[in-house]
Formats: structure tokens, sequence, C-alpha cells
């Protein structure tokens, strides 16, 4: 089994709050709870939000948050927008030689 094989991935939940604030902070180097418990707790408030965490063994690894939305213009509503998307950096792939999955 790869270590890719072994990462869980489900839905967002409020208690990842604070793994979501650890990947930003050791991203960005400063901290930022109440602005992610702010964006988290409106984006639960939006039934078209689609957003997901990365977990091996119980550690999130990674967030994605996104929206299904039409736009202006003619784009349907139906197309899939992202919003964020969070790598604890102890886990991102920087090997330019390795294969895409």
């Amino acid at each position: 089994m790869t270590p890719f094989e072994s990462i869980k991935i489900r839905p967002l939940s409020k208690g990842d709050v604070d793994a979501i604030v650890q990947i930003d902070e050791k991203v960005l180097g400063e901290s930022r709870k109440e602005y992610w418990e702010r964006k988290l707790r409106l984006t639960n408030d939006k039934s078209s939000q689609i957003s997901l965490v990365a977990e091996l063994e119980g550690k999130v690894l990674g967030f994605i948050l996104g929206d299904v939305s039409g736009w202006e213009f003619g784009v349907p509503d139906t197309i899939g927008w992202i919003d964020t998307i969070g790598v604890d950096p102890a886990y991102q792939i920087k090997r330019k030689d390795l294969p895409l999955l």
C-alpha cells in the first residue's frame, strides 16, 4: 500500500478548525484563528459549499474549500469553484520527478 492509499478524504467538520489554523500558520507564519472561525461559519451556512479534509491516521494534512455555483456571462450553475487549498508543508510534495497520479 502506498502512502496515498492510506489518506482518508472526508467532509470538513467544525472540529477541524484548529487543524486548519495550524496548517495556515505553518504556511503564513501567523495565526488567523478568528478569520478561519468566521470563514468556516459562513461556509457551513451555504448549502452549495463543498469542503473536504485529507487525513492520515487521524491527523488533518490538508483541506479544500469550494463551491458549486453559476457565474456571470452564461456560465452554468453546475460549475465548481475552488476557494482555498491548504496542505501542511510537511506533507507537500515538492519533487518534480514524481509521476502524476
